[in-house]
């Protein structure tokens, strides 16, 4: 306004002076040409002004960019960090509110870098020696919300379609592309009608899914990578909540597919049809808060140990006829209890969590091998310190697994000990190198147990190193 003002009287004492002329005086079109030029010019000087203030506005309005400084004289300076109001700001003025689909769209994924190295001793000369490897593990997927009570999601990883218990990728092939594959792909209901009572959360969940009953067992039944098909239920509840005391339970259920057999009299399709039921008491005792949790699981493979439905996951499992595609157990039904306890003791102490799992299976009657009768017992301890969340945590943890050939299915339990039909030892160290970057090294001291005399207590002992970068 004030730079409008001082034209404004510039123009008038100018007009004044030439009108005071003289020579002005004598010329009055020439004076009217000339206040009409001024006119003109002031008319674009305006414009000029308005446009230039309109900028002004809109800088002032647009967030700042990532790699702007709060003062221009600082140019050396580090960059100033976009806080999440700004990001959202920018994006909106960018993409002109195009960005709404991306609403509780959430991208997460991981990248594991491993070292490899293992020996193997007695027991048949022909399975002894060194193996030294390089591998990798990426996985990646998005997930959204549809409200408060819907979500989709999927994720994909490296691997192949021919190992549910691994998504490694071995550097080898000289140079050639690797592959990955649909890890999951799932849909999950979460209805708020359902929350009645002790009820908190009932889940109900369909396709390719995280597997929900790691939360009652342990890898002596599930290797981590496995990512069961089919659908599921699950339900929280809680039925006391004090200061000093909390009781809260969950019921899982699962039917999830195994194989889709021919339909031919030889060969039938094979489900597993699961249930879990556990309980979670916290009790507060003086400052020292104990969190446990009881589990009893109840697996029924149906029909996988018959007609070829195992395909070439064994896992340790006798194969007694590899024509007809048998397993030497007749069937696996397998009933498992999970009991460990988290607490910390003192504050300059780590937080400690023992555990201990059983399980057996409740239907292995041998078809034709006498000598593995009987070897349907599983059973596993460990004890984990500490907890890897942020930066400069540190997690320290034993375990020792006792898995009969017949005891659980080999085809999903933890591949890196090696399936079933084994016992041993594991032993793992991981330490945050930042928030995101996480360094470890696991080592297994592990004998073989199958009945096979040629590869009985056989030895092995393997050690990862590993980086794993999370985004």
């Amino acid at each position: 306004m004030k730079q409008q003002r001082g034209i404004k009287l510039f123009s008038i004492l100018t007009a004044v002076m030439l009108a005071a002329s003289p020579a002005a005086r004598a010329d009055e079109e020439s004076l009217t040409q000339m206040v009409k030029d001024l006119q003109k010019q002031m008319a674009n000087m305006q414009s000029t002004i308005d446009q230039q203030n309109h900028k002004i506005r809109q800088l002032e309005n647009r967030p700042m960019s990532v790699t702007q400084t709060v003062e221009p004289a600082a140019q050396n300076s580090a960059p100033v960090a976009m806080t999440d109001s700004d990001f959202t700001g920018l994006l909106n003025t960018t993409t002109g509110g195009a960005d709404k689909w991306l609403k509780d769209l959430k991208f997460k994924g991981d990248l594991r870098l491993r070292y490899e190295g293992a020996h193997h001793s007695k027991g048949n000369p022909a399975h002894s020696g060194n193996l030294n490897r390089f591998r990798f593990r990426l996985r990646y997927g998005f997930e959204k919300l549809f409200g408060p009570e819907m979500k989709i999601g999927f994720r994909l990883a490296s691997g192949s379609t021919g190992d549910p218990t691994s998504t490694n990728q071995t550097f080898t092939g000289n140079f050639v592309d690797k592959t990955h594959v649909i890890d999951q792909a799932y849909a999950i209901y979460t209805p708020n009608w359902a929350k009645i009572g002790p009820i908190k959360k009932l889940e109900l969940g369909g396709g390719k899914f995280n597997n929900p009953f790691t939360r009652g067992s342990s890898d002596l039944i599930w290797d981590g990578d496995v990512n069961p098909e089919g659908a599921y239920e699950m339900i929280d509840a809680t039925f006391v909540d004090t200061e000093d005391f909390a009781l809260k339970g969950f019921l899982t259920m699962g039917q999830m597919i195994l194989q889709q057999a021919a339909h031919t009299a030889a060969n039938q399709n094979s489900e597993l049809y699961a249930f879990q039921l556990g309980v979670n008491p916290e009790v507060k005792v003086g400052d020292m808060p104990l969190k446990f949790l009881s589990a009893a699981s109840y697996y029924n493979y149906s029909d996988f140990a018959h007609g070829g439905n195992f395909g070439a996951l064994a896992g340790g499992n006798p194969n007694v006829d590899s024509e007809a595609g048998t397993l030497d157990a007749n069937q696996f039904k397998v009933l498992s209890f999970m009991q460990s306890v988290e607490l910390k003791p003192v504050d300059f102490l780590p937080v400690m969590k023992p555990w201990f799992e059983y399980a057996f299976n409740t239907d292995a009657n041998t078809k034709i091998d006498a000598s593995a009768a009987g070897e349907n017992t599983a059973w596993g301890a460990g004890l984990k310190l500490g907890k890897t969340k942020a930066k400069g945590d540190w997690e320290l943890s034993y375990a020792y697994k006792f898995i009969q050939a017949n005891s659980v299915v080999g085809a999903f339990n933890d591949s890196d000990f090696g399936h079933s039909g084994r016992r041993g030892n594991v032993i793992s160290f991981q330490y945050k190198l930042t928030d995101n970057l996480t360094t470890g090294i696991t080592a297994f001291l592990v004998n073989n147990l199958n009945h096979d005399t040629l590869t009985r207590d056989q030895e092995e002992k393997r050690a990862f190193a590993d980086l794993v970068w999370s985004f």
